[in-house]
Protein backbone atom coordinates (compact mmCIF):
# COMPACT_ATOMS: atom_id res chain seq x y z
CA UNK A 1 0.00 0.00 0.00
CA UNK A 2 2.85 2.21 0.59
CA UNK A 3 4.28 1.53 -2.67
CA UNK A 4 1.27 2.32 -4.54
CA UNK A 5 0.61 5.20 -2.63
CA UNK A 6 4.75 6.23 -3.28
CA UNK A 7 3.82 6.40 -7.21
CA UNK A 8 0.97 8.06 -7.01
CA UNK A 9 2.37 11.03 -5.75
CA UNK A 10 5.51 11.04 -8.74
CA UNK A 11 2.82 10.40 -11.68
CA UNK A 12 1.67 13.50 -13.25
CA UNK A 13 -1.77 14.92 -13.01
CA UNK A 14 -3.78 14.29 -15.68
CA UNK A 15 -4.82 17.40 -17.59
CA UNK A 16 -7.91 18.51 -17.61
CA UNK A 17 -8.43 19.41 -21.54
CA UNK A 18 -9.10 16.88 -23.53
CA UNK A 19 -6.36 18.42 -26.01
CA UNK A 20 -3.11 17.29 -25.94
CA UNK A 21 -0.44 19.74 -25.49
CA UNK A 22 1.27 19.62 -28.99
CA UNK A 23 -2.45 20.77 -30.19
CA UNK A 24 -1.34 24.24 -28.32
CA UNK A 25 2.05 24.14 -30.06
CA UNK A 26 0.19 23.88 -33.64
CA UNK A 27 -2.26 26.84 -32.62
CA UNK A 28 0.93 29.05 -32.10
CA UNK A 29 2.67 28.03 -35.13
CA UNK A 30 -0.02 28.84 -37.61
CA UNK A 31 -0.67 32.17 -35.94
CA UNK A 32 3.02 33.15 -36.68
CA UNK A 33 3.07 31.37 -40.37
CA UNK A 34 -0.15 34.11 -41.08
CA UNK A 35 1.52 37.11 -39.14
CA UNK A 36 4.72 36.15 -41.43
CA UNK A 37 2.08 36.03 -44.57
CA UNK A 38 1.23 39.18 -43.88
CA UNK A 39 4.26 40.97 -42.50
CA UNK A 40 4.84 43.84 -45.41
CA UNK A 41 8.65 42.76 -45.13
CA UNK A 42 8.02 39.00 -46.79
CA UNK A 43 8.71 39.43 -50.56
CA UNK A 44 5.03 37.99 -51.91
CA UNK A 45 3.16 40.98 -50.45
CA UNK A 46 1.70 43.79 -53.16
CA UNK A 47 0.23 47.33 -51.67
CA UNK A 48 -3.51 47.36 -53.28
CA UNK A 49 -4.02 49.80 -55.95
CA UNK A 50 -7.11 51.42 -55.89
CA UNK A 51 -9.59 51.66 -58.85
CA UNK A 52 -9.72 56.07 -58.26
CA UNK A 53 -5.36 56.27 -58.17
CA UNK A 54 -5.51 54.31 -61.94
CA UNK A 55 -8.61 55.83 -63.43
CA UNK A 56 -6.54 59.39 -62.39
CA UNK A 57 -3.66 58.38 -64.09
CA UNK A 58 -5.26 57.78 -67.60
CA UNK A 59 -7.01 60.99 -67.23
CA UNK A 60 -3.65 62.91 -66.88
CA UNK A 61 -2.46 60.77 -69.67
CA UNK A 62 -4.98 61.48 -71.58
CA UNK A 63 -5.15 65.15 -71.38
CA UNK A 64 -1.55 65.68 -72.05
CA UNK A 65 -2.03 63.59 -75.44
CA UNK A 66 -5.55 65.93 -77.00
CA UNK A 67 -2.69 68.95 -75.73
CA UNK A 68 -0.31 67.60 -77.96
CA UNK A 69 -2.31 66.94 -81.01
CA UNK A 70 -4.06 70.28 -80.64
CA UNK A 71 -0.66 71.66 -80.50
CA UNK A 72 0.66 69.74 -83.44
CA UNK A 73 -2.28 70.91 -85.41
CA UNK A 74 -1.64 74.69 -84.91
CA UNK A 75 1.77 74.23 -85.88
CA UNK A 76 1.40 72.81 -89.18
CA UNK A 77 -1.42 75.19 -89.95
CA UNK A 78 0.85 77.96 -89.30
CA UNK A 79 3.60 76.68 -91.43
CA UNK A 80 0.97 75.63 -94.32
CA UNK A 81 -0.04 79.58 -94.33
CA UNK A 82 3.82 81.40 -94.19
CA UNK A 83 4.24 78.75 -96.95
CA UNK A 84 1.54 79.34 -99.31
CA UNK A 85 1.49 82.61 -101.03
CA UNK A 86 -1.44 85.42 -101.09
CA UNK A 87 -3.59 84.76 -103.95
CA UNK A 88 -3.35 88.95 -104.20
CA UNK A 89 0.12 88.63 -104.81
CA UNK A 90 -0.86 86.12 -107.56
CA UNK A 91 -2.53 87.62 -109.41
CA UNK A 92 -0.61 90.93 -109.22
CA UNK A 93 2.43 88.91 -110.32
CA UNK A 94 0.56 86.90 -113.10
CA UNK A 95 -0.90 90.93 -114.23
CA UNK A 96 2.10 92.50 -114.62
CA UNK A 97 3.41 90.56 -117.65
CA UNK A 98 0.00 91.07 -119.65
CA UNK A 99 0.36 94.81 -118.46
CA UNK A 100 3.84 95.19 -119.75
CA UNK A 101 3.14 92.87 -122.94
CA UNK A 102 -0.32 95.31 -123.44
CA UNK A 103 2.13 98.73 -122.61
CA UNK A 104 5.39 97.65 -125.17
CA UNK A 105 2.37 96.67 -128.09
CA UNK A 106 0.69 99.93 -127.63
CA UNK A 107 3.80 102.12 -126.55
CA UNK A 108 4.23 104.99 -129.39
CA UNK A 109 7.23 106.23 -130.71
CA UNK A 110 8.76 109.40 -130.13
CA UNK A 111 10.01 109.25 -133.82
CA UNK A 112 9.49 112.11 -136.18
CA UNK A 113 10.08 113.29 -139.89
CA UNK A 114 10.02 116.77 -141.85
CA UNK A 115 10.04 116.60 -146.09
CA UNK A 116 9.49 119.73 -147.83
CA UNK A 117 8.00 119.34 -151.34
CA UNK A 118 10.24 119.40 -154.09
CA UNK A 119 10.94 119.20 -157.74
CA UNK A 120 10.39 115.71 -159.45
CA UNK A 121 13.43 113.61 -159.65
CA UNK A 122 15.16 110.09 -159.12
CA UNK A 123 15.64 110.91 -155.50
CA UNK A 124 13.61 112.25 -152.47
CA UNK A 125 15.50 114.36 -150.26
CA UNK A 126 14.50 113.91 -146.27
CA UNK A 127 14.90 117.38 -144.66
CA UNK A 128 15.19 115.78 -140.92
CA UNK A 129 14.68 112.57 -139.00
CA UNK A 130 14.32 111.78 -135.66
CA UNK A 131 14.51 108.25 -134.80
CA UNK A 132 14.73 106.25 -131.15
CA UNK A 133 15.38 103.03 -132.86
CA UNK A 134 16.87 102.22 -136.09
CA UNK A 135 14.30 102.04 -138.88
CA UNK A 136 13.63 102.18 -142.13
CA UNK A 137 12.47 105.54 -144.16
CA UNK A 138 10.26 104.72 -147.01
CA UNK A 139 9.22 106.57 -150.21
CA UNK A 140 5.47 105.50 -151.08
CA UNK A 141 3.08 106.23 -153.80
CA UNK A 142 -0.12 107.89 -153.19
CA UNK A 143 -3.12 105.86 -154.26
CA UNK A 144 -6.55 107.72 -154.02
CA UNK A 145 -5.54 109.14 -150.49
CA UNK A 146 -3.63 105.42 -149.02
CA UNK A 147 -0.30 104.75 -149.42
CA UNK A 148 0.53 102.58 -152.45
CA UNK A 149 3.99 101.36 -154.06
CA UNK A 150 7.52 101.62 -152.08
CA UNK A 151 9.57 103.35 -154.40
CA UNK A 152 12.57 103.13 -152.36
CA UNK A 153 14.21 102.82 -148.96
CA UNK A 154 16.96 104.22 -146.79
CA UNK A 155 17.86 102.21 -143.37
CA UNK A 156 19.39 104.98 -140.81
CA UNK A 157 20.53 104.16 -136.98
CA UNK A 158 18.42 105.53 -134.06
CA UNK A 159 19.60 109.65 -133.40
CA UNK A 160 18.56 112.33 -135.45
CA UNK A 161 19.33 112.81 -139.26
CA UNK A 162 19.56 116.08 -141.87
CA UNK A 163 19.27 115.98 -145.51
CA UNK A 164 19.22 112.77 -145.76
CA UNK A 165 18.89 111.50 -150.00
CA UNK A 166 16.85 108.00 -150.77
CA UNK A 167 17.07 106.78 -154.21
CA UNK A 168 13.78 105.90 -155.90
CA UNK A 169 13.32 103.13 -158.89
CA UNK A 170 11.50 106.02 -160.97
CA UNK A 171 11.43 109.21 -160.67
CA UNK A 172 8.53 111.50 -159.41
CA UNK A 173 5.54 112.60 -161.19
CA UNK A 174 4.62 116.10 -161.50
CA UNK A 175 1.85 117.33 -159.04
CA UNK A 176 1.70 114.00 -157.01
CA UNK A 177 1.47 113.57 -153.70
CA UNK A 178 4.02 110.76 -151.86
CA UNK A 179 4.71 109.89 -148.35
CA UNK A 180 7.88 109.53 -146.77
CA UNK A 181 7.53 106.92 -143.79
CA UNK A 182 9.14 105.32 -140.78
CA UNK A 183 9.20 101.66 -140.57
CA UNK A 184 10.56 98.82 -137.73
CA UNK A 185 13.64 97.18 -139.08
CA UNK A 186 11.99 93.84 -137.84
CA UNK A 187 14.95 91.30 -137.03
CA UNK A 188 17.28 94.28 -137.29
CA UNK A 189 18.60 92.57 -140.35
CA UNK A 190 19.11 95.88 -142.63
CA UNK A 191 17.25 93.82 -145.30
CA UNK A 192 13.79 95.60 -146.26
CA UNK A 193 11.13 93.77 -146.40
CA UNK A 194 7.74 95.52 -147.14
CA UNK A 195 5.32 93.46 -145.42
CA UNK A 196 7.46 92.76 -142.35
CA UNK A 197 9.06 96.19 -141.39
CA UNK A 198 5.40 98.33 -140.22
CA UNK A 199 4.91 101.65 -139.66
CA UNK A 200 6.32 103.38 -136.31
CA UNK A 201 2.90 105.04 -134.85
CA UNK A 202 2.62 108.08 -132.63
CA UNK A 203 0.70 108.54 -129.66
CA UNK A 204 -2.56 108.72 -131.81
CA UNK A 205 -1.68 105.46 -133.31
CA UNK A 206 -1.65 106.81 -136.66
CA UNK A 207 2.33 105.75 -138.90
CA UNK A 208 5.03 108.24 -138.33
CA UNK A 209 5.39 109.77 -141.80
CA UNK A 210 5.57 112.84 -143.91
CA UNK A 211 3.57 114.29 -146.94
CA UNK A 212 4.89 115.81 -149.64
CA UNK A 213 4.08 116.75 -153.42
CA UNK A 214 6.17 117.36 -156.10
CA UNK A 215 6.43 121.04 -157.68
CA UNK A 216 7.65 121.01 -161.11
CA UNK A 217 9.93 118.84 -163.26
CA UNK A 218 13.27 119.19 -164.03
Amino acid sequence: MEENKYQSDFEPEASSSNEPPFMENNSSSDSNSDDFNSHPDNGNWEEPVSSSGRGGRRLVIYVIIIILIIFGAFWFLGNREAAAPSPSANNNESASPANSTNENSNQSSPSSIKVSDQPAAGVVIIDSVTLDEPSWIAVEEDRDGERGNVLGALWLPAGTHTAQSIDLLRFTAASAKYYAVVRRDEGEDHLFNYQDDEALTNTSGSPIMAVFRVTSEE
